[in-house]
């Protein structure tokens, strides 16, 4: 079967699932096809704003890591000061 062939095939399928939902739903083909357009933006919106949300946490995560490091080694090097002043005395 040759690509032409394939796509009516798959617009052949296409054109009898939106025929078949509007008849359960009683509704029309245009009113079915304008909802899973709806549908399609939506999805692609909650997306991208999925998307950034997990870069905008990531850098969040990040930086308190950062955070947290930088007050282990301010810790640590207290520790180490106090344990040279308990040797010393």
């Amino acid at each position: 079967m040759n690509s032409h062939a394939n796509r009516r095939c798959h617009t052949k399928g296409l054109r009898a699932y939106i025929a078949q939902r509007a008849k359960q739903e009683k509704r029309g083909r245009n009113q079915i096809i304008a909802d899973l357009i709806r549908q399609d933006m939506a999805q692609r919106s909650g997306q991208f704003v999925e998307h950034n949300s997990l870069m905008v946490m990531r850098e969040m995560v990040a930086a308190e890591l950062r955070q947290a490091h930088a007050q282990l080694r301010y810790d640590l090097r207290e520790d180490r000061e106090h344990e040279e002043e308990s040797r010393r005395e």
